[in-house]
């Protein structure tokens, strides 16, 4: 079973997109469902003895042709199966297509077959060793491993793994990379919310084990005296403690039933979000943001507290923009509150 359809968890899709670039019309397309599928005619299918490999649509018969192709080969009647599929592409106008995704696989696989990368893995446990990876589907299988199941490694070796992920060939989805970023633990986030994190995990616990109560006490005295924006490597320091406590006293086997591994729950904002940000707001030292375009509506106003207030010249507003972000905790306060 081994179409686009029964592709349940859309890895072998995934695997593909890494590969293949898709035409632009499959990208806009509305693909079909098992529920889709099950009405159809035999003949709508390349493989109608197992009424596999759908030709119905155009988007089907290009994923069909995608997915016979590179995973074609363990099927039987495989000629049979191809011709189906040429007579489908030659109906939905998709013979240059064809030809393109197969020799794109070609290629792919002559490419990654002349170079051998390594990365430290977990095999037993938490017992880290050197893998050999010669193609991105091993990366992925590789992160989405430490993403969909944190609960079988340690932070530090889950945080290890994903830095060293992320320092390769960039294979992954936006959604995978922000989550091995998380994972990382490049990013930040609101005192608010990591105390909100400690707070949910200490309920859970307090009942049951009213000793942790001290530890959770001291990590949110921890928190308070930072910044209101937390820097990543204080939230690494305390991922790490709370990963501890969560394997003592079984929370992680509760990951996806209302919690998530500590550093999925703590960073909200990552790397990939904050390069975004950055083009869009100022962050100042008072963990607040502050929209350079909200920047720009006011500029009068903000040269004048530049001048007035800070004893700063500013050219115009662009340079007020640069300077904002490079303003004390006490002047970043002051500018907030005037802006409001």
């Amino acid at each position: 079973m081994s179409d686009h359809i029964n592709d349940k968890n859309h890895q072998r899709l995934y695997a593909l997109y890494s590969q293949i670039e898709f035409p632009e019309f499959l990208k806009k397309a509305e693909l079909s469902s098992e529920e889709d599928v099950k009405e159809l005619p035999t003949r709508s299918f390349a493989d109608q003895e197992n009424r596999e490999f759908p030709i119905h649509t155009k988007a089907d018969t290009y994923l069909s042709m995608a997915f016979f192709s590179k995973y074609g080969t363990a099927f039987g009647q495989q000629k049979t199966i191809d011709k189906i599929l040429e007579k489908a592409a030659k109906l939905w106008e998709l013979d240059g297509e064809r030809e393109k995704l197969q020799k794109q696989l070609e290629d792919s696989f002559e490419k990654k077959a002349s170079k051998a990368e390594t990365i430290q893995y977990i095999v037993n446990g938490d017992a880290v060793t050197e893998v050999e990876v010669d193609q991105p589907t091993h990366l992925q299988k590789i992160a989405m491993d430490i993403i969909c199941h944190p609960d079988n490694y340690i932070y530090e070796t889950r945080q290890k793994v994903a830095q060293q992920l992320l320092g390769k060939v960039n294979v992954f989805s936006k959604e995978a990379e922000q989550n091995l970023q998380k994972t990382a633990g490049w990013g930040t986030t609101t005192k608010e919310n990591a105390l909100g994190v400690i707070q949910m995990r200490h309920f859970a616990l307090k009942r049951d084990y009213p000793e942790i109560s001290e530890r959770f006490e001291k990590m949110g005295s921890f928190i308070k005296a930072q910044d209101d924006l937390i820097s990543p490597d204080v939230l690494q320091k305390v991922a790490a403690a709370l990963d501890v406590i969560d394997r003592a006293y079984g929370l992680n086997l509760r990951y996806d039933d209302g919690f998530q591994a500590p550093e999925r729950d703590l960073i909200t904002v990552t790397l990939q979000d904050s390069q975004t940000l950055r083009k869009e707001a100022c962050i100042l030292a008072n963990g607040q943001m502050i929209s350079k375009q909200a920047l720009r509506k006011q500029g009068t106003l903000v040269k004048d507290i530049f001048k007035n207030v800070f004893g700063a010249h500013v050219a115009n507003t662009s340079d007020a923009i640069e300077k904002t972000a490079s303003l004390s905790k006490k002047q970043a306060d002051i500018l907030c509150n005037s802006l409001v």
